[in-house]
């Protein structure tokens, strides 16, 4: 691995700093070219890591809910709720996307029988 890709602890504090602006794990990334790969590497390898990826993740989250929140309590037209809400359901799909639940009716029917298998087997080829 080349030395500008050896993980370093210093990269936990830069991921939680940068996504507490909004920004994603690819902005991370760009800014301090590391592969998606890697990244991904990392965050199984280092426990730490991952635990501050996630930790950015959820601050990322409160950013955008923040800024939603101080849109509609000001009562500015500057804030496009629209793009927002896209925004909150495609980055966050778990907590913000549209919810589907499909319910499974079906009836099945079938039959099995059983036949005893005989003591000896024949070799039908034979």
């Amino acid at each position: 691995m080349p030395a500008h890709l050896t993980y370093k602890e210093e990269y936990k504090k830069l991921i939680v700093d940068l996504l507490k602006t909004g920004k994603t794990l690819t902005a991370f990334r760009v800014k301090y070219s590391i592969p998606p790969t890697t990244l991904y590497q990392w965050r199984e390898k280092y426990p730490d890591f991952d635990a501050a990826c996630v930790e950015a993740i959820e601050a990322s989250r409160s950013f955008w809910e923040d800024v939603l929140e101080n849109g509609v309590l000001d009562g500015e037209r500057k804030l496009n709720h629209q793009s927002l809400q896209f925004l909150l359901k495609n980055r966050y799909r778990k907590e913000y996307g549209d919810k589907v639940q499909q319910d499974v009716n079906a009836k099945v029917a079938f039959s099995v029988s059983f036949t005893e298998v005989p003591d000896r087997i024949v070799d039908l080829d034979a």
